[in-house]
């Protein structure tokens, strides 16, 4: 296989046989030289035993770089299903979270309208002309009302009134 030296040597080769050449018959055979040089020059870029060595780095470095690609989208791959494994994990106890909120709402509305929140005997109050039973107490406007609460604030049974509340009835 030629190399830069093999290149080289041919160069200077011709550059002394120019020097050397007087007339035209002697640049004849330079020019005859050159071609033959430059035949042996390709016959050397393409030696198979040179290019089967070449193919073999190649494929080496292909290998290589396959293997390190693999080892990438292996690793990638794995840590994708660990961040889906915990973003699973997160997720269940975010739903966990959210049944015990529930749990906790449901457990809070029971207690505020069961028999204790509602009025034993119920009771009654005027609005704006209008009678109202109220039914049972509310938690309204970040504050909590029982029911005797209601029939005392007739500005909050006015509220109520308007927003259709279920916890009062209007009698008339």
């Amino acid at each position: 296989m030629f190399t830069l030296e093999h290149i080289e040597k041919f160069v200077a080769e011709i550059l002394a046989e120019k020097e050397k050449a007087t007339n035209r018959d002697k640049m004849g055979s330079l020019v005859d030289l050159v071609l033959e040089k430059l035949k042996n020059v390709a016959a050397g870029l393409y030696d198979p035993e040179a290019i089967s060595v070449l193919k073999a780095e190649h494929l080496k470095v292909l290998e290589e770089v396959k293997i390190k690609f693999t080892e990438a989208t292996d690793q990638l791959e794995a840590d994708y299903k660990e961040q889906l494994t915990q973003q699973d994990q997160e997720t269940e106890d975010l739903r966990t979270q959210l049944k015990e909120a529930l749990e906790i709402v449901a457990d809070a509305t029971t207690g505020f309208n069961s028999s204790a929140a509602r009025a034993a005997n119920p009771l009654e109050a005027d609005v704006d002309g209008k009678k109202v039973k109220v039914n049972y107490g509310v938690h309204f406007d970040g504050k909590q009302y029982t029911a005797q609460d209601l029939v005392e604030d007739t500005y909050i049974l006015k509220k109520l009134l308007e927003i259709g509340s279920g916890s009062i009835t209007l009698i008339d």
